[in-house]
């Protein structure tokens, strides 16, 4: 709920910003995992490139969890990474939507543990499955001439593994 009313309050028209065509965002987030076990906060960092006719971007985000059956462990949960492209519209002046899809790691595990301190046995690498990472980007873009110089965006992020808000500068 408190995400809505942000969002509602950054819809309602009281700031303009300025034509960001061409324009690219450099942006960070943070929030919250879906899943309550997840061991940390979600983040993310990314970017976003604007053309004349859609959006494009990637990032990088730390969101949900993953099984680590590595360094003697047996499925200990940590903190999954997922790499996802970023496609889509600017809607308005100020409003952009974006589709989100990428992977996310899902396990990681050895054929055989390792007693020396390794990885695993040998000192191989471990196989690591993949998930898939799917979910939107919507971004609300401020002028702040007065402040910056410069514009800024807020964001709503959510994905099937977290919902994160935005923070980014258009350069």
């Amino acid at each position: 709920m408190k995400y809505f009313t942000l969002l509602l309050l950054l819809f309602s028209g009281l700031t303009q910003a300025q034509d960001v065509q061409n324009a690219r965002i450099f942006y960070g987030g943070v929030g919250s995992n879906s899943e309550e076990f997840a061991p940390s906060a979600a983040w993310s960092i990314g970017g976003i490139f604007f053309t004349e006719t859609y959006l494009w971007g990637a990032d990088l985000a730390g969101e949900g969890y993953s099984l680590d059956s590595t360094y003697g462990q047996n499925e200990a949960t940590e903190s999954a990474l997922s790499l996802n492209l970023l496609w889509g519209k600017q809607i308005s002046r100020n409003f952009s939507l974006l589709g989100l899809i990428g992977v996310r790691d899902e396990t990681s595990e050895c054929q055989q543990q390792s007693f020396l301190g390794f990885q695993c046995y040998a000192d191989e690498d471990p196989e690591v499955s993949y998930t898939v990472n799917y979910g939107v980007h919507a971004i609300y873009t401020v002028s702040s001439y007065q402040l910056f110089r410069k514009e800024f965006s807020l964001g709503l992020r959510v994905t099937g593994e977290s919902t994160q808000l935005t923070l980014g500068f258009t350069f």
